[in-house]
């Protein structure tokens, strides 16, 4: 259900009608909490990794924070983290900008983003887990 309401606002320009998404994310994340309390997370995990492919990233990144206080294990919980993490660069970098030292600034902060991804990824390595 979530892939089509996803693919249904695919054609929302972000600048344009930024209210709709907004109201987008409250409403997918509303009835997220709900599958929290039945226990489902595989689906929230699966909804987040579709909210990705379809470029809804800030969506994605709030399901995959809700999700690490959810896992039984630190190799998880990094995991999502680095997610987590990679989809706040993408986010970062799906916002037009105006000037050159905004996009200066953007491009910046997304490499320090995915850079503290990467360093997440690298903490959860174990002699066990490359």
């Amino acid at each position: 259900m979530a892939t089509l309401i996803f693919q249904s606002y695919k054609g929302v320009s972000r600048d344009e009608d930024q209210c709709s998404v907004t109201k987008l994310d409250d409403m997918l994340l509303e009835h997220l909490r709900k599958l929290t309390t039945s226990s489902r997370y595989w689906t929230m995990f699966r909804v987040g990794k579709q909210a990705t492919r379809q470029g809804f990233h800030s969506l994605a990144a709030k399901i995959f924070g809700n999700l690490s206080s959810k896992v039984a294990s630190e190799h998880f919980y990094f995991w999502l983290i680095a997610l987590k993490f990679f989809c706040e660069a993408e986010s970062l970098l799906s916002v037009s900008c105006d000037s050159q030292l905004a996009l200066a600034k953007q491009i910046s902060d997304a490499c320090a983003k995915y850079h503290k991804g990467i360093t997440t990824l690298k903490v959860r390595s174990t002699s066990h887990f490359s």
